[in-house]
């Protein structure tokens, strides 16, 4: 049986949030995934959060957890305004991003960090053909980049435009 990929979760509250609600439930029951490591806003809440979710790592900041050589795939899940920095240093790292939607804050920075994984680096010469494909399951590249509008919906804003105002 192969080793599970490593998920990190950026923004993981032990007591509320998407993280709790969605996040963590989901890659719990996803075969192949395993949470190893969470951040949040202090050392104190990541600890909680890492107590709670079964995490072997903690962090104050989620750059220190992007460096993780545990961590395979990074979950965002903070607010918008931080999404920019987080994916491209988690790119950078070669690391898998999902991103809660919006992936940015506009048109214009959601396509720049769409060009970004499309720049990554793609060991096999693969490249997901749909962007709301799970990267455990369907993509072993490092920098893919994925962003779904919600759990339910299933609807990538890099595939749905009109979500996109440009004026």
């Amino acid at each position: 049986m192969a080793k599970p990929l490593g998920v990190g979760i950026i923004g993981a509250g032990a007591e509320r949030g998407w993280a709790k609600l969605a996040h963590v439930p989901a890659v719990q029951q996803l075969a192949g995934l395993e949470i190893v490591a969470v951040a949040s806003g202090s050392q104190a809440k990541a600890d909680a959060a890492a107590k709670a979710f079964g995490a072997k790592a903690s962090y104050a900041d989620g750059k220190d957890l992007i460096q993780d050589p545990n961590v395979h795939i990074v979950t965002i899940a903070v607010k918008v305004p931080d999404h920019r920095d987080l994916v491209l240093a988690a790119l950078t790292a070669g690391k898998h991003v999902y991103c809660e939607w919006p992936l940015g804050r506009n048109f214009a920075e959601t396509e720049e960090l769409a060009k970004a994984a499309q720049l990554c680096e793609c060991p096999r010469g693969r490249r997901p053909t749909n962007t709301r494909q799970p990267c455990a399951s369907s993509c072993t590249r490092a920098g893919s980049l994925w962003s779904d509008r919600s759990a339910a919906e299933r609807s990538s804003p890099l595939h749905h435009r009109r979500f996109w105002s440009k004026g």
